[in-house]
């Protein structure tokens, strides 16, 4: 399934999001935690242990694939998450759904 979700990633995420991507500091979490305004479908906020995108979810891994972050929820739904500057690109495996978002904090 992981290899299944990487090749989507990279397929919806695109070139631009595997070029090369700065790391963050070292006492920084990840760089996809924070709030993220993604206009039409709603404000996402992720913390480094949840996910909430309307509805509050634990998050119960994260796995690295190059750029992207798969973060899967204890209730096994699994997002696919890349940052480009100010920008994250959300993909669902699930429903193929995918869009960009806008850091607000």
């Amino acid at each position: 399934m992981r290899a299944v979700i990487a090749v989507v990633v990279r397929m919806v995420l695109g070139s631009a999001v595997l070029g090369s991507v700065a790391a963050p500091a070292l006492a920084a979490g990840p760089p996809y935690e924070g709030v993220w305004d993604c206009s039409g479908y709603g404000v996402l906020t992720i913390t480094g242990d949840t996910y909430d995108f309307g509805e509050r979810a634990e998050i119960a891994e994260v796995t690295r694939d190059g750029p992207a972050y798969i973060l899967t929820m204890r209730d096994g739904y699994t997002v696919a998450v890349a940052v480009q500057g100010r920008t994250l690109n959300w993909f669902s495996p699930e429903s193929g759904d995918s869009f960009d978002c806008r850091r607000t904090r």
